[in-house]
């Protein structure tokens, strides 16, 4: 028997078709994502505001108004 080997263009084919299988695949479990909590919300938030620097404190206030 011999070995067929395959070029790198067949090689290079066959990823390409692997790797738009996986792309959907990844597509479909993403769609099925259920909604984010409140609680995950919150901290995301909180996480956000503490990131955030505000330049003046007087516009923290105004902001909040």
């Amino acid at each position: 028997m011999t070995k067929k080997k395959d070029s790198r263009a067949e090689l290079r084919g066959l990823v390409a078709k692997l790797d738009a299988v996986c792309r959907a695949d990844v597509a479909k479990h993403v769609a099925k994502k259920k909604p984010v909590g409140r609680s995950a919300r919150l901290r995301e938030a909180e996480a956000q505001v503490k990131a955030a620097k505000p330049r003046d404190q007087r516009l923290v206030w105004k902001e909040m108004e």
